[in-house]
């Protein structure tokens, strides 16, 4: 899809389908303000490579001025398969959202390659932690951790969160899973 870049290919196994899957890499920052990014079911996606993955928006800034914070959406396709790598992270900044909306049939499957390889070569999926770095919203609200201006710098140095918003949203995520617990439910 736009905004994304052809890697290869990624072969399934057969009680998911079977067959290959291109490999669709994000980039590393989305920040043009009222764009939607949409990752549709029919490919696997992977945030950028290497640490700390991909941002989508330019809120992470600790730098007190929100007025410079653009609103990007990201959209994730029930069905759809993403895979990080160690230290790669999926990155929400301020004012910007996810929206992920899986259903009980069709999750979407939020996984490590690792795990992916593993799951490929007829194993069960399962592997061990700090496989990749996973998703991190980082929204408006209050934290007890926050100054003046309120600028909390998110664990693994990745950008900071917090502010005075409380009622602030980061998007939906319904029906997300790690593929240890439902490889059965992957769909292609």
């Amino acid at each position: 899809p736009a905004g994304t870049t052809l890697l290869g290919t990624q072969s399934l196994p057969t009680d998911v389908g079977g067959g290959e899957m291109d490999i669709c890499g994000l980039e590393r920052r989305y920040d043009v303000d009222g764009t939607t990014l949409t990752l549709t079911n029919d490919n696997v996606y992977t945030p950028q490579s290497g640490f700390p993955g991909t941002y989508i928006g330019n809120g992470d800034a600790a730098d007190g001025d929100t007025t410079n914070d653009v609103a990007v959406r990201l959209v994730i396709e029930q069905g759809t398969l993403f895979v990080g790598a160690q230290q790669e992270a999926l990155i929400i900044t301020r004012n910007s959202e996810i929206e992920a909306i899986g259903t009980a049939e069709d999750p979407i499957v939020m996984t490590s390659q690792d795990q992916l390889d593993t799951w490929v070569a007829g194993g069960d999926g399962t592997s061990g932690r700090g496989e990749w770095a996973g998703v991190a919203l980082m929204g408006y609200a209050r934290s007890n951790e926050c100054g003046n201006p309120c600028d909390v710098n998110a664990e693994g140095n990745i950008g900071a969160y917090g502010g005075t918003d409380d009622n602030d949203g980061s998007g939906t995520l319904r029906y997300v899973v790690r593929s240890e617990e439902h490889t059965s439910e992957l769909q292609s």
